[in-house]
């Protein structure tokens, strides 16, 4: 009985030509933003790959920090075949200190001449993100010091 779920999960799978993984980052050792943990998914399509991707970022510092955007960065063999277009996602929210918030995005490209196996020797396709934000930071002024004319 095992044996015949284990056989339909197997055929969907190869039907769909999915790939899910999830990676977990290493801890920060220093405070900051950091990228707690990746979970994507690739699709095959007839005329475009579709690779999405979900990111839980966690803010490591003491202050609120609004993080705008984040931009994916692809792997180099990858960079001529992605619709850069889609690859910044506004975010437009605030991080608390020690607050996490989760981030979705895709990458569309082109890769209908490249085999599953020539494909999957590609991964990762993301590589790093880089992430667009502010935070405010005080001036921090001794009483002690005379002003200058």
């Amino acid at each position: 009985m095992h044996w015949r779920w284990i056989l339909v999960v197997f055929v969907a799978l190869l039907l769909t030509g999915c790939q899910r993984t999830v990676e977990k980052t290493a801890p920060s050792t220093s405070e900051g933003m950091r990228i707690q943990s990746i979970s994507s998914a690739l699709e095959r399509r007839s005329q475009e790959e579709v690779y999405t991707y979900t990111v839980i970022l966690a803010n490591g510092t003491e202050r609120e920090i609004t993080v705008n955007s984040i931009v994916p960065v692809v792997a180099a063999a990858l960079v001529k075949r992605v619709d850069a277009r889609e690859l910044p996602v506004t975010v437009g929210q605030r991080l608390a200190p020690g607050g996490t918030i989760e981030i979705s995005g895709k990458v569309l490209f082109q890769a209908s001449d490249l085999s599953k196996r020539q494909l999957s020797d590609l991964m990762p396709l993301i590589t790093e993100f880089r992430i667009i934000s502010e935070q405010s930071l005080p001036i921090l002024v001794s009483h002690n010091q005379k002003s200058r004319p």
